[in-house]
């Protein structure tokens, strides 16, 4: 009872000290005012609610758990200050990141509008230019189907003068394709070498051009590849010196062949819409693959009909069997295949609805 009365005292002289309006220059009592009087009160008071058996012992824990309290209550406060501080240094840097980051996209955005734009008007120029070029081809004489030559022999037959004429139209057209391609620059190649994400239509066109000159599947498998082959002067210079009949010209049937699949194809507006200079290129190349197909038939109808057929070298083709297969050139020929399929099924039953028809006249007549 004798500690009770004495905490009672103890508290209401820290409640007077807490009310107390100490000096500025008494330090002493403000850390006693300020710092020990409040905990202290708040422990005598919990001792003296608590009424332990021993008084003294509670208080002393009391005030060590308080201690601990309050460093845990430090502690979370540095977590929560230290965590608040993270997290708006992290939002600075990802503020910061974003805005860098929108910068580089607008800028790209601006150089890419620009590049496109350039195209455009580059495009617009070598169309013009196109224009020009063909209307003056179509005052050349001898690039007009009237004055196409076809040579006389005595025996010759209609058959072989329609073949004449028919290689001869193409080689005319060959010419053509290939003037108009003098219209294009180093840069109209450039611009094809570099593009990332080309159309199927241009892959198509441009790995022709390589099967011509004698590349292989396997240089060819990616665009990657491809463009890497691209070389802008010579790819140009090499087009527009080809003779596809010329001497030393590869006779390989199978290139041929394998650029008629793949020309096939080929999607024209989509071409032109990308790139007027592999639209040229496009032509160029069916109008070699007409010249050779129209030189191969003419020589097989001239040896049928015992002529003397001008000696070419023979160069060994692949076994179709053992070669290397271009995805894009197998779609084609499984194309082909289905076509070549149906047609016959077609001719069948024409062949049988006229034999029924020849048999139900004859009946008739008898």
């Amino acid at each position: 009872n004798h500690f009770f009365d004495c905490s009672l005292d103890i508290v209401c002289f820290l409640s007077a000290l807490t009310m107390a309006s100490a000096p500025s220059e008494d330090r002493d009592l403000a850390f006693l005012k300020e710092d020990v009087g409040p905990i202290l009160a708040k422990g005598l008071a919990q001792t003296v609610a608590a009424s332990p058996h021993d008084p003294v012992e509670y208080l002393a824990l009391w005030l060590v758990h308080y201690l601990q309290q309050r460093e845990l209550e430090l502690k979370k406060r540095e977590t929560l200050a230290a965590e608040e501080k993270e997290r708006e240094q992290w939002s600075r840097v990802r503020m910061g990141a974003q805005a860098q980051a929108a910068q580089v996209i607008q800028r790209e955005w601006k150089h890419c509008v620009s590049v496109e734009q350039a195209r455009q008007r580059e495009e617009k120029a070598l169309l013009e230019l196109i224009h020009d070029k063909e209307r003056a081809l179509e005052e050349v004489d001898e690039l007009r189907e009237e004055n196409i030559i076809v040579e006389e022999f005595e025996g010759i037959t209609e058959q072989e003068r329609a073949k004449s004429l028919d290689k001869g139209r193409a080689a005319a057209q060959f010419t053509k394709s290939q003037r108009l391609l003098e219209c294009l620059t180093k840069s109209s190649i450039a611009t094809v070498k570099f593009t990332k994400k080309p159309h199927p239509s241009v892959v198509a066109v441009i790995k022709g051009y390589f099967y011509l000159f004698g590349a292989t599947v396997k240089q060819l498998s990616s665009w990657a590849k491809i463009s890497m082959m691209i070389k802008p002067v010579a790819f140009l210079e090499k087009a527009v010196t080809y003779q596809p009949l010329g001497e030393g010209v590869s006779r390989k049937k199978r290139p041929i062949t394998r650029i008629r699949r793949l020309l096939k194809g080929v999607e024209e507006e989509k071409l032109r819409s990308q790139s007027i200079a592999v639209f040229l290129l496009c032509q160029w190349l069916k109008q070699v693959v007409e010249l050779r197909t129209q030189h191969a038939e003419e020589r097989a109808m001239k040896k049928e009909l015992g002529r003397d057929v001008e000696d070419e070298e023979e160069e060994e083709e692949e076994d179709p069997e053992n070669e290397e297969k271009d995805p894009d050139e197998e779609k084609q020929r499984l194309i082909e295949l289905e076509e070549e399929r149906l047609r016959k099924e077609q001719e069948e039953r024409e062949g049988k609805e006229r034999g029924e028809d020849e048999d139900g006249e004859e009946a008739g007549d008898s």
